[in-house]
């Protein structure tokens, strides 16, 4: 099993990245050739480098590459027609990057445990993107003011795969992305900068955008909102979100408007065909997760990386499963808004 992490943290030892922002976008990268950890925090990744090396870049995107192809292979030989997925996990606030990393780790077994290690692993290739939170609920600001400031790594990121892609026409189908929390507020503003860009490409980015748990504003979809970058280089986008989240009720507070994870806005239908909303909130609620997991239970604003159901959801977004078609969904508003119903 393959690992890989690409960082926008300052480097502080061979395996370590602070809470610091890199210069000028520069990035890291690291990988690892290891089975599943026995726990989470055990995962160790080894340095290739940073993207001011030609040769760092390459041999990532050789490394990639390689995993691509075995999947890609893997579903051929099933007679599965479809090719795998390169999906991007974006954590939220308040994680170092060793907790950044147990989440990747506890995020990948998760949906394994939910839809089959082989399903999953033949289908996805999850990648960690860390950006520089720096582990404290008090540093809120400062990590927001880190997460917009990650635009040019985000943009850096997404420039090196697409070149990879573009070589990898016979393999790759598309590239997904998953961002948690203020981990969307990580690519919502990235992509509003790409936008103005003369570089930026003309088709779109992303396959499939998932947001859980989003932290940015209820309204940011919608036409005139700050996420019209999301919009443009998006397929698909979808939004789960639940009520119960007290993380984001505080969030509300703090940024003065209501979050997109939290409650839609009155006027949630005037988002474009591809933006959709799954709402949660039979399984992410205090009473649902203490029956699922007991004193372990997650709060409601993590707690979408580890629900099955939300999980098996998710999982059939990022394989391009028609949205009207998934299992478990109630269909509220045609097209635009479902319920994930819980026996």
């Amino acid at each position: 099993m393959k690992w890989f992490v690409m960082t926008n943290r300052e480097r502080t030892s061979k395996r370590s990245f602070g809470g610091d922002l890199e210069s000028a976008g520069k990035l890291h990268f690291l990988s690892q050739d290891a089975k599943m950890p026995r726990r989470n925090r055990d995962l160790r990744v080894d340095y290739i480098g940073n993207s001011d090396d030609t040769d760092a870049v390459r041999d990532f995107a050789k490394q990639v590459r390689k995993e691509l192809q075995k999947r890609a292979a893997a579903l051929a030989a099933k007679g599965v027609q479809r090719k795998p997925s390169l999906l991007i996990y974006a954590h939220g606030f308040n994680n170092i990057y060793r907790e950044a990393l147990e989440q990747y780790v506890g995020l990948r077994r998760n949906f394994q445990d939910a839809v089959g290690k082989e399903t999953f692993e033949d289908q996805c290739l999850p990648v960690l993107f860390s950006w520089p939170s720096e582990g404290s609920s008090l540093t809120y600001l400062d990590d927001r003011d880190d997460a917009r400031m990650s635009y040019p790594a985000v943009r850096h990121m997404v420039h090196i795969l697409l070149e990879e892609t573009r070589q990898l026409e016979d393999c790759i189908s598309e590239i997904c992305f998953l961002g948690h929390s203020l981990g969307v507020y990580v690519l919502r503003e990235a992509f509003a900068a790409l936008v103005s860009s003369p570089t930026a490409p003309a088709g779109t980015i992303m396959a499939q955008v998932l947001m859980i748990a989003a932290d940015i504003g209820n309204k940011s979809l919608e036409p005139g909102g700050r996420g019209f970058g999301i919009n443009r280089f998006s397929d698909r986008v979808t939004a789960y979100f639940s009520p119960h989240d007290d993380v984001l009720r505080v969030s509300n507070r703090k940024n003065a408007s209501r979050r997109l994870g939290r409650t839609l806005s009155t006027t949630f239908e005037t988002t474009p065909d591809k933006v959709l909303f799954v709402d949660c909130r039979q399984w992410a609620n205090d009473d649902k997760l203490r029956e699922l997991f007991g004193s372990r239970a997650p709060s409601v604003h993590s707690s979408y990386r580890s629900v099955p159901a939300i999980l098996r959801d998710m999982f059939r977004t990022v394989i391009g499963v028609d949205r009207e078609v998934i299992p478990g969904r109630e269909t509220l508003t045609a097209n635009k808004l479902y319920r994930l119903t819980a026996p």
